[in-house]
């Protein structure tokens, strides 16, 4: 008996080990977030340019399409040649939980980002990673801690 209750602490404090939770530091302090599984945070091909396209093409009443927008975004390539890039996004939201491999079976989709809940208030996540450079030459040490030697 004494060896069944070994093994099954054993089993869960390695379980618990592996788990994975949802959190962010912010100064110093870790904040937890819970999955708000009723609304995700969508991108899609720049062809779909309203909302009424958007809910036409997603064509499932249990969506409903809370926020839709397009953001321009300048992409460094290199110091010289940059880009203007547009993405089309989009927060739906359901009464019940979203199936967000059904989503992203849509030819359309490109991204599908999970929300978030802290203290009430829910937060979601894009797919897009911004550096702000304060001056030219921070383009230069960025890109040498990025190169992949």
């Amino acid at each position: 008996m004494k060896k069944l209750l070994f093994l099954i602490v054993c089993l869960m404090a390695f379980l618990n080990l592996y788990s994975q939770s949802n959190y962010y530091w912010y100064e110093g302090v870790k904040y937890s977030l819970s999955n708000y599984n009723k609304m995700v945070f969508v991108e899609f091909s720049d062809t779909i340019n309203n909302q009424t396209m958007l809910d036409s093409l997603i064509n499932d009443t249990s969506l409903t399409v809370r926020y839709f927008g397009t953001s321009t975004i300048t992409s460094f390539i290199n110091p010289i040649d940059t880009a203007i890039v547009n993405r089309n996004f989009a927060s739906l939201e359901s009464r019940n939980e979203i199936n967000i491999d059904k989503l992203l079976s849509k030819n359309f989709i490109e991204y599908v980002g999970s929300f978030f809940e802290k203290q009430g208030l829910t937060h979601g996540i894009a797919s897009s990673f911004y550096v702000l450079l304060n001056d030219s030459s921070d383009y230069n040490k960025l890109d040498s801690l990025c190169s992949l030697s």
